[in-house]
């Protein structure tokens, strides 16, 4: 006499285990390229933010703000998102005379962004990106202009 049995076998359920890690295998480090190159475009956006933002003030007042009050009326955030977990940190370097700005995003410690190399833009609009060094990037240098970063 026969039984009917209900379920998969064992060789059913290592095979489906084995698809499953095939699949997280190749699908999670493609996010993970996705999600750091949304968040460094987000971070490009946010530095044209913050150029805008600096440019209104010095329309207004002449002057790029040189003061630490001023700096935090213009854009009060030291980290980007200014919520949450800090994927960059954000550097506002405007001399004495306020005649001219350079603004630098490295990657927080930590942060998903690591090895994903500096951002910076400055006052002339030169914009850089080095895709290899976190600390900083050169902004006279084509060949890290945000415009190649296929």
């Amino acid at each position: 006499m026969r039984k009917n049995t209900w379920g998969f076998t064992l060789m059913e359920l290592m095979v489906t285990v084995a698809i499953i890690g095939v699949l997280a295998a190749i699908a999670l480090p493609s996010y993970r390229q996705y999600a750091v190159r949304s968040n460094r475009a987000a971070v490009q956006s946010e530095i044209m933010n913050i150029a805008a933002l600096l440019e209104r003030y010095r329309s207004q007042q002449m002057t790029y703000p040189t003061s630490a009050a001023a700096k935090t009326a213009v854009y009060s955030a030291t980290k980007y998102p200014a919520t949450g977990t800090a994927l960059y940190d954000l550097t506002l370097d405007i001399p004495a005379n306020g005649l001219s700005w350079t603004i630098t995003f490295k990657p927080s410690t930590g942060s998903v962004q690591v090895q994903n190399g500096a951002l910076m833009m400055d006052s002339t609009g030169r914009r850089c990106w080095n895709k290899t060094d976190d600390t900083g990037c050169s902004l006279s240098d084509p060949t890290q202009s945000w415009s190649s970063t296929k």
